[in-house]
Formats: C-alpha cells, sequence, structure tokens
C-alpha cells in the first residue's frame, strides 16, 4: 500500500471520508486545517487519515477510514503506524464512540483510555448513530505516546506533600511530569509510593499514564 499526504482538493475523498465520520459538517471543520493522508491499492484509494495539529506536543487523529472491501487486512494499522512514524516527538490522540470493535481496535494498536466528552455524539449529530447495537453518545479519547519522545519535568520526589505542592503551583501552566514512583501494598520510605502520587494528581485533574526508562529508571508519566 502506498500512503500520500493530499494538499488540494481535499473534497474528492469525501466517500471514504464519510466512512469515519457520516456528517458532512463535522468533517468540513477538520479537513482544511487538518492534514490528509490517503492510503491507495493498484492505483485505488482504500484509505484515509485526517490529523490535526494541537497547540501542545500532540497530533489528533480526527478522521480514519478504510473501504469495507478492504477491511481486516491491516490497512487500518498501517494507516495510524504511519501517522506515528510522521510524528515521533509528539503524543497521537485518537476520538471515537464506544463501538465495541473500534475500542478493541485501538487497544491492540497501544492506545489507552485518556478522557472522554460526554454527550458528544448526541450534541453534534442530528440523528442517532447506532454501530454494532450501540448508540453513541460520547466521545471517548484514547493516547498513544512515542518512544521517543523526551521526558519534561523530571521530580525528585519522595512525599506526597512535595508533589502536591508541585502541583498547586505548575498543574496550570504545565503540561506533564515524571516521576521515579514505587508500587506496592504498603508505602516506601525512599520513595514516593504510586498510589499516594495517582491520588494528589486526580485532585488536580491530572493522571496517570505511561512509563518510561530512562538512564535505567522507570519513570511515571502525570498529565491532564
Amino acid at each position: 500500500m502506498v500512503i500520500r499526504k493530499v494538499e488540494d482538493d481535499k473534497r474528492e475523498f469525501m466517500d471514504l471520508l464519510l466512512i469515519g465520520d457520516e456528517s458532512v459538517d463535522m468533517i468540513e471543520r477538520y479537513i482544511e486545517p487538518g492534514s490528509l493522508h490517503v492510503g491507495s491499492m493498484d492505483n485505488k484509494d482504500i484509505a484515509v487519515i485526517v490529523v490535526v495539529e494541537n497547540n501542545d506536543d500532540s497530533v489528533e487523529i480526527k478522521n480514519l477510514a478504510v473501504d469495507a472491501a478492504f477491511r481486516r487486512r491491516g490497512i487500518g494499522r498501517k494507516m495510524l503506524e504511519y501517522v506515528e512514524k510522521l510524528y515521533p516527538d509528539k503524543r497521537v490522540i485518537l476520538g471515537t464512540g464506544e463501538t465495541p470493535s473500534t475500542l478493541r481496535f485501538s487497544r491492540s494498536c497501544g492506545y489507552r483510555y485518556f478522557h472522554r466528552i460526554p454527550n458528544f455524539f448526541t450534541d453534534n449529530y442530528s440523528n442517532p448513530i447506532v454501530e454494532e447495537e450501540v448508540t453513541l453518545r460520547d466521545m471517548v479519547y484514547l493516547y498513544k505516546d512515542s518512544p521517543k519522545m523526551t521526558p519534561k519535568n523530571i521530580l525528585d520526589l519522595t512525599r506526597r506533600e512535595k508533589f502536591r505542592q508541585w502541583l498547586m503551583e505548575n498543574s496550570s501552566c504545565e503540561k506533564e511530569c515524571w516521576i521515579a514512583v514505587k508500587r506496592g501494598k504498603t508505602p516506601p520510605v525512599d520513595a514516593l509510593w504510586y498510589i499516594d502520587a495517582v491520588e494528589e494528581a486526580l485532585c488536580f485533574g491530572w493522571i496517570d499514564s505511561t512509563v518510561k526508562n530512562v538512564d535505567g529508571v522507570a519513570l511515571q508519566r502525570f498529565d491532564y
């Protein structure tokens, strides 16, 4: 399969785009600011993916669709991998409804739950969307961090009070931090306990996300 970026006449691919998002109005919101990439086989266009760069260190996949005749061939996975390689230093975010097969596919590709927007589909689409006997309501966001991402704000903390203080001072202006936490049933003496760190993060709307090994030390990322 050959994947190419399309700069002009993006609406020529509306039939494929409507497979991933059945609302033309919604597609019009992101098709121009977004980057459209089209996958083809034997000179036939069979897949699309639209990516929008955010102001932070992330990109969001707004639309991913594969022609029904070419599904279950790993094409959707290849389109995701293509985007991940395009943005090796960024977090990739994708939003989807709670369609069981779509969630299973995303998780199998390494994407983890991030957050959700309640009633997104019922508020933004005029007609109910039903997929696999599920009426879509909330938009569920998942994410995947690149292994090449450079950790920012590595904190040397052993007490939850210190983490709380850092969050009070920085949670509104920083986007992430990394801590060498320890897991276990009881709090450690020489390190910040994972449970304590998660509880403090949640108080500020932050969550634990990925783990990255830096110089032999496993660092836990916290972000919002």
